[in-house]
Order: structure tokens, then sequence, then C-alpha cells
């Protein structure tokens, strides 16, 4: 499995592939200023969507660097 995490300025934009590249989950929000809570939210959803499951994780965007730590 693949997630994809994007910390824009306003937004976070989450998608989650499979393999084969067949996307399974993807989520676009804004996050008010609440770039941590809201990523938070976002991937406990995926966890109780899709389980505990191994991944390759990249994150990008303006607030991606503050996440990754």
């Amino acid at each position: 499995m693949k997630l994809g995490i994007d910390i824009g300025s306003t937004t976070v934009k989450v998608v989650l592939m499979d393999d084969e590249n067949n996307l399974i989950y993807k989520r676009y929000e804004r996050h008010m200023s609440s770039v941590f809570e809201k990523a938070q939210e976002l991937l406990e959803d995926i966890l109780r969507d899709r389980g505990d499951e191994k991944v390759k994780v990249v994150i990008t965007g303006s607030g991606g660097l503050q996440l990754a730590e």
C-alpha cells in the first residue's frame, strides 16, 4: 500500500493506493489552520476503514516537513 499526504496552506489531501496503483481512498479537506488535527482525523479514518496495514508514506506540501517530523 502507498499513502500520499499533501499538506498545503489551506487543505490536506490524502490518497491511499494498493500495490497495483488502484485508488483505495481519497480525501481533500480544508484544515482551517488545524493542520495536525485534520491530518490525524483523515489517518484515523483510513485506519478505521482499512485496518492496520503496512504502507509506504510520502508527504508533500508547505506543511509536509512539520508533519514528517
